[in-house]
């Protein structure tokens, strides 16, 4: 999709996506506790076309600022050389006594992964964009719950004692993403990817 002035305003974030063969061991892991959980607990499970890391959340942009965004995400590819990420490790914000959400952890190269968002809200700040004021925490949502009730308590204890056993996958890429809200739940399209180019080829 082409990154044009005359586009709508669109909710927009920046996003590594895991492999597919992490993909698949995360939905693995989804699928086993949702045989677990009782139906009456409202749960959204995100599905494994939609995992994925936030790097960061941009919010609502008009068309006329999106190239901004690609200027600023080009120039962050062409400093990063591709990164070796391992999914491992479960986890619940805020806790598992008041669980909003599941979630997997990354490993192995999560300090780069720490220095490629850095980088990247230092150039969208250049670009007139807000930066983040939470501090960047790398993680994959599976679900997002809807009470905190003791069901809801349960899942998040299993999911925690359940653990994940370790895929690892490189990162070459990260992604423009616009997101919008529809009647069966939010989709995400990419507007654009950046490779990840320093040390590639030389």
């Amino acid at each position: 999709m082409s990154l044009t002035a005359d586009q709508k305003p669109s909710r927009l974030f920046y996003a590594v996506e895991p492999s597919a063969e992490a993909r698949d061991r995360a939905s693995a892991h989804v699928a086993s506790l949702r045989g677990d959980v009782a139906r009456r607990l409202k749960v959204s499970w995100e599905r494994a076309e939609k995992l994925h890391v936030t790097m960061k959340f941009v919010g609502d942009v008009a068309g006329g600022r999106v190239a901004r965004l690609s200027r600023a995400a080009r120039r962050v590819a062409a400093r990063h050389a591709p990164i070796e990420l391992t999914l491992e490790g479960c986890g619940v914000f805020p806790s598992p006594s008041r669980p909003h959400v599941l979630w997997l952890g990354l490993a192995g190269g999560a300090d780069r992964l720490a220095a490629l968002q850095r980088d990247l809200e230092t150039e969208c700040a250049r670009e007139g964009f807000t930066p983040e004021a939470r501090p960047f925490h790398p993680h994959v949502t599976i679900a997002r719950l809807h009470s905190t009730d003791a069901e809801a308590r349960r899942l998040a204890t299993l999911h925690l004692e359940r653990g994940f056993e370790p895929v690892s996958f490189t990162v070459t890429e990260f992604t423009l993403m616009r997101s919008e809200l529809r009647a069966g739940g939010s989709v995400y399209t990419p507007l654009a990817r950046y490779g990840l180019e320093a040390g590639v080829g030389g």
